[in-house]
């Protein structure tokens, strides 16, 4: 319903400790997204009534939200709960809560890692986890495959002749809230890079250093275009390339679920997946410049058992204690 701005009124299911009575900045969660929000707790606090409820005024959504199940997140303690004499105080009040929660918002620029080796369930994770939190999302595996395409589609065999054509940065990418795709000049290569031998490439061109360096250059570059924040996603995203991100994670799962999702993802028989993962997991490990590594400080998350919905909601608590 609305009273001059959007409120839920929540009912709660089984047992859930809550703070004390009063107003509080904080986040819904609705639909994996998250809103900023004022979440008002007390015996009825939008007029004099005796049973306990929750409101909450959510600054950035207009959707129809009845019957839909949301979950909040407690942040911040603003004033003690009151009660109005009518309707125009409440709007009043309601007014410069937000207001000053408005001018709180968070202006710190985030960064988020997410390495692993393929299959964890690391790029739908970090989709999700962008889209959630609303921050750019840069899939670091699409700038190596890419690089590996190339070199396959010009047959390119040394390092030196690599670099010569992707110094001038041939690459462009975008970041749309639900799709991340990835251009050479002007051809969509954001389909034509998910095959398995594509990735093989993408491993081979990996091991280069100088190719390495370029491609850590670029994802320090894009930086300079977030505006709240970014999840990186990769196999040295919390390493190499940004080792001293907010948050740092490391997704991995049991070999034999990695290929079986892969394989799923890419209609391609099992046991050859099952040995290409395998062979990749060895080249990535052991290479000599940024191995796939658990970063120093990283929270290491299993997937094998969690739908990628749970391992949202163990990531967004971890973030929202590390920042």
């Amino acid at each position: 319903r609305k009273i001059g701005f959007p409120t839920a009124n929540i009912k709660i299911y089984g047992e859930k400790l809550l703070p004390s009575n009063g107003i509080y900045k904080g986040k819904i969660i609705i639909e994996d997204k998250f809103y900023t929000s004022a979440i008002y707790i007390g015996t009825k606090p939008t007029f004099n009534y005796k049973h306990k409820t929750l409101e909450v005024h959510i600054l950035d959504h207009n959707e129809e939200l009845v019957g839909k199940e949301v979950e909040l997140i407690f942040e911040e303690f603003i004033r003690e709960e009151k009660k109005f004499p009518n309707i125009e105080a409440l709007r009043s009040q309601i007014s410069k809560d937000i207001e000053y929660i408005k001018e709180k918002k968070d202006e710190n620029l985030y960064i988020i890692t997410i390495d692993g080796p393929a299959g964890s369930g690391k790029t739908t994770i970090a989709k999700l986890l962008a889209k959630s939190l609303n921050f750019d999302y840069l899939d670091s595996g699409a700038l190596y495959r890419s690089v590996g395409w190339l070199a396959r589609e010009k047959n390119l065999n040394s390092e030196d002749e690599i670099l010569k054509i992707i110094k001038e940065k041939p690459f462009r990418w975008t970041w749309e809230g639900e799709n991340f795709k990835i251009f050479y000049k002007e051809k969509d290569l954001s389909n034509i890079i998910r095959t398995d031998e594509i990735g093989n490439e993408a491993s081979k061109v990996g091991s280069m250093p100088k190719i390495r360096e370029i491609i850590t250059l670029w994802q320090r570059e894009y930086l300079k275009k977030i505006k709240k924040g970014l999840v990186l996603e990769g196999r040295d995203s919390g390493t190499a390339v940004f080792p001293s991100a907010n948050l740092k994670l490391y997704i991995t799962a049991n070999l034999k679920i990695r290929a079986e999702r892969r394989a799923k993802e890419l209609g391609e028989n099992l046991e050859k997946i099952l040995k290409s993962i395998k062979e990749r997991d060895k080249r990535d490990s052991e290479r000599i410049y940024s191995p796939l590594k658990i970063p120093k400080d990283a929270f290491l998350i299993d997937t094998s058992n969690l739908s990628p919905k749970e391992a949202l909601l163990k990531i967004i608590s971890l973030f929202l204690k590390v920042r």
